[in-house]
């Protein structure tokens, strides 16, 4: 941790003590320091946020107990007081009475006040929304305790670009728990979903297979019941499981008697042991948990299909302890062949949770919705550097009786606040509308969903922006007014802006022209590749055609025969439903990876191997239902599933090229299990992309599933020629007539999937396609607004230009020029600065260079037609002008 990060902000320190008396400023600073060192420190940012929540809450206290202390000082002053709180009181008093005036010129003025609100309430509520996404995901910590000791531990091919990620060995992930020393309390765990019945209907429960040492780990106690206790955590141990309270809740009805019962899941009872506290989270969202008997169990080297975390030691950094899992693991690698190429990895639980990519996308919604405030708040500043130019001859006699331009200050401030804090009160039902719109449309691609909310910390920075973005509207025009002789504006009369005001309006609006084009660009580039992805052959034919349920067998299906008996069952009844053209089933769902055999050899010849197969286990139908293609060979049948080892596999086409790229496979044998004897190649299909439509389809076996292999979790895939989704209480209806104690769950079409597939990058090219309009919309009104008022100062100048004989048409191509001009300059500097931001954005581009011309042509067209038409419609107004009227109003 800095050194930076480990005490308070200075700038907060330093207002807290200018606005808190001395009698105080010690005790308050303390109370503060105090507070600020013992929240978690697992994410700086958060405890320095809170500090200057803090910080400002005392500021407004203290500064309106001094406001009222030296209002009553100004108004009762006691012979022999000094003349120090005299001053203050009038400056008060003048700062007050400007506020008030402040509001009552705005008030005179409802379209202005609509068009300055409505645009920061735009820009602040989606700033808000945003944060308040980013807070819940990213900044808020985990709530357990130091949870920034806590890791997530995983097993990594060395070549992979990125370490972690990969499931661990048991036997390997034991050997480390005896080995490294800088990780405590390293605790395996397991994904698991279960069927929970005796209640009205068997629901299914996602749940997590965990050690013994797994909640000490992570420094959570039940708070009824107790934790697992080693005898739970090993072989031949009794079954126990521990509640989440959400589940205690939502199935036991809260019933505090629950702990010691039994309760069946798959089939099998299952001890109560334990209910978790309210509010305790893991990835997968799991309900409940379920000890993992492993202590004292024979574990083999061959399957990779645990997780872990752990708890960093004291003092230990993660570079650390990433080193010390290293080299605890290369005995491993040189002792066991099935280790050869791996390593053991380290990350933050926290990275686990929220996921690399996703936090790219959040910083990025945030970088860009910050583009989207500033020209906001610019096109503000326009309009109010716009009002102020046409009150010069007001604000000239004010300066000229004496008030000073010091006097401005407050009076161009308080306009500016004024709007900040109606635009920030406005912004707030803009967030809450735009939080619940987004939770509403992307919540399943979000984690930690749940923690997304417009809470007392979004606030502040609400409050925070507000105030900001109203001294950045009103600062505009003080700067200007404090440049410029005002008294000389006099003897100007009528004539019109200064030069400076005119070159610092266009200045400004030839800003949001460059920050518009910056948000165009990327989400264009963003757009362009999630139109690629979408466009790419993921090897399924028509599936919003196909129906998709997941069903999940017990305890009392613990035979391979069995299993393939009840979903072969299954199969031919859904088979024969009305409507149904098709149906099989797999052991893993399309697109979303599984289980893969890291090395696959060809018998007879070892050197010849493809890494990392992915393996699924299918019926026949599985092909016809999701639209794989044979390609060569033959379609396995019910003889493939009849025999007791695997003996004929089908493998995809891409296999085929890796394997056997100048010869047929069919009858060559494959050595997947290891036994050097293989399986005969019987037919050849086309691919799937297995990992995700943005990776190149993965080499891929498929079993028959029989009496010899059959999953336990089964997909259920169904082709219909009518509504897939009308098809969920028939098939329902099957599956109970089957076994009345399994549920059926996860129903969705095939469709569905391949959304959800894609849903990361539909989530950021779909808020990112609203603020590069918002910021295209504000940039059109900036030009307009410059234009119009170009127009309305120069109305002499047309008629003078009308009357002695130019036509409407040169009057509008003089007026669309200025526009044209600020449009070019403004695209000018924005595609430079598109050309430098895309660059961070490059890992996140698929098909699409950060340099696409056509991306930038795009962008370049879209705001040049855009600007045209905002400056072709007070072109045509002047067009208009009658030059007798012109004339006599000069």
């Amino acid at each position: 941790m800095s050194p930076r990060s480990d005490r308070p902000p200075r700038l907060a320190e330093w207002l807290v003590s200018w606005a808190v008396p001395r009698r105080d400023r010690d005790a308050v600073l303390g109370d503060l320091e105090e507070g600020f060192q013992g929240r978690t420190v697992d994410r700086p940012g958060s405890r320095r946020l809170w500090y200057w929540g803090q910080a400002l809450l005392f500021t407004a206290v203290y500064s309106a107990e001094r406001v009222r202390s030296l209002r009553q000082r100004g108004r009762s002053r006691k012979p022999g007081g000094g003349t120090l709180h005299l001053r203050e009181a009038v400056m008060v008093d003048g700062w007050w009475r400007e506020v008030r005036f402040a509001f009552r010129a705005l008030r005179k003025r409802p379209g202005f006040i609509a068009a300055t609100v409505g645009t920061l309430a735009l820009g602040i509520g989606a700033t808000t929304a945003i944060f308040s996404v980013i807070n819940g995901v990213m900044l808020r910590p985990l709530p357990y305790p130091e949870p920034d000791r806590l890791v997530f531990l995983s097993e990594s091919w060395k070549d992979q670009a990125i370490p972690g990620g990969s499931s661990m060995n048991a036997a390997n992930f034991r050997d480390l728990q005896a080995s490294v020393r800088t990780i405590e309390g390293m605790a395996p765990y397991t994904f698991w979903s279960g069927n929970l019945t005796g209640g009205d209907r068997p629901q299914r429960v996602r749940g997590l297979l965990v050690g013994h040492e797994f909640f000490s780990t992570l420094g959570v106690q039940p708070f009824l019941g107790r934790d697992f206790s080693l005898e739970e955590g090993s072989a031949g141990g009794p079954a126990a499981a521990i509640l989440t309270y959400g589940l205690w809740r939502d199935v036991f009805g809260g019933d505090r008697n629950v702990v010691g019962r039994d309760i069946m899941l798959n089939s099998e009872p299952h001890t109560v042991v334990g209910v978790l506290p309210e509010g305790t989270e893991f990835p997968g969202d799991p309900r409940i948990y379920v000890a993992l008997p492993w202590v004292g169990t024979e574990l083999g080297r061959g399957g990779r299909n645990l997780n872990g975390i752990g708890r960093l030691a004291p003092g230990v950094t993660l570079e650390m302890a990433q080193q010390d899992m290293a080299s605890a693991y290369s005995p491993l690698e040189e002792t066991y062949p099935q280790n050869d190429n791996w390593t053991a990895w380290a990350d933050p639980l926290h990275s686990l949770i929220v996921g690399r990519s996703q936090q790219r996308s959040l910083r990025l919604l945030g970088w860009a919705v910050g583009l989207v405030l500033l020209i906001a708040c610019l096109n503000v500043a326009n309009l109010l550097l716009v009002r102020a130019e046409t009150r010069h001859r007001e604000l000239a006699v004010r300066v000229a009786l004496g008030a000073g331009k010091a006097r401005l200050v407050p009076h161009f401030l308080s306009e500016g606040l004024s709007l900040g804090v109606i635009g920030g009160s406005l912004g707030v039902a803009v967030a809450y509308g735009g939080l619940e719109a987004i939770k509403a449309g992307f919540a399943t691609m979000l984690p930690r969903a749940d923690e997304i909310a417009l809470d007392h910390t979004a606030l502040l920075f609400a409050v925070a922006i507000s105030l900001a973005s109203g001294i950045v509207v009103g600062f505009v025009p003080v700067v200007r007014t404090r440049s410029v002789n005002l008294q000389a504006d006099l003897k100007d009369g009528a004539r019109g802006a200064s030069r400076g005001g005119s070159v610092l309006r266009q200045s400004m609006v030839i800003g949001e022209i460059s920050l518009a084009v910056v948000i165009l660009a990327i989400a264009g580039l963003l757009g362009n590749s999630f139109y690629r992805v979408a466009r790419i052959d993921t090897g399924l034919t028509s599936p919003e055609d196909v129906l998709v349920a997941q069903v999940t067998l017990g305890s009392d299906y613990a035979d391979p025969g069995a299993r393939a008996r009840f979903f072969g069952e299954l199969v031919t009844q859904v088979e024969a439903l009305p409507g149904v053209t098709s149906a099989g089933l797999t052991s893993r769902l399309p697109l979303f990876g599984g289980n893969n055999f890291t090395r696959v050899p060809v018998v007879g010849d070892p050197d010849r191997s493809a890494q990392f197969v992915e393996w699924r286990m299918v019926t026949p139908g599985f092909f016809d239902a999701v639209g794989v293609r044979l390609e060569e060979g033959r379609m396995m049948d019910a003889s493939d599933a009849t025999l007791d080892t695997v003996r004929t596999i089908m493998i995809t086409r891409e296999l085929a090229r890796q394997l056997f790229p100048s010869e047929s496979p069919l009858g060559r044998h494959i050595d997947v299990f290891g036994d050097g004897v293989g399986m005969e190649v019987i037919g050849v299909v086309s691919d799937l992309r297995d990992l995700g439509q943005e990776r190149p389809a993965p080499p891929g076996v498929y079993a028959a599933a029989g009496n010899a292999v059959a999953p336990s979790t089964g997909y259920l895939l169904v082709r219909t020629a009518t509504d897939p989704l009308a098809l969920v209480p028939r098939v329902r209806e099957l599956v109970q007539g089957l076994d009345p104690d399994l549920p059926l769950f996860g129903t969705r079409t095939l469709d569905d999937v391949v959304r959800q597939r894609l849903g990361g990058r539909m989530f950021s090219v779909s808020l990112l396609g609203i603020f590069a309009t918002v910021a295209l919309l504000l940039g059109a009104i900036g030009i307009y607004g410059v234009v119009s008022y170009a127009v309305t100062q120069r109305t002499r100048e047309m008629g003078v230009r009308l009357a002695l004989g130019a036509k409407g048409v040169d009057v509008i191509r003089l007026v669309v020029r200025h526009g044209i001009r600020l449009t070019v300059l403004g695209l000018a500097l924005g595609l430079i600065g598109a050309w430098v931001s895309t660059r961070w954005i490059a890992s996140q581009l698929f098909g699409v260079e950060p340099t696409d011309l056509v991306t930038y042509g795009a962008v370049a067209a879209l705001l040049g037609g855009v600007s045209l038409l905002a400056s072709f419609m007070p072109a045509r107004r002047a067009s208009r002008t009658d030059p007798l009227e012109a004339l006599r109003s000069e």
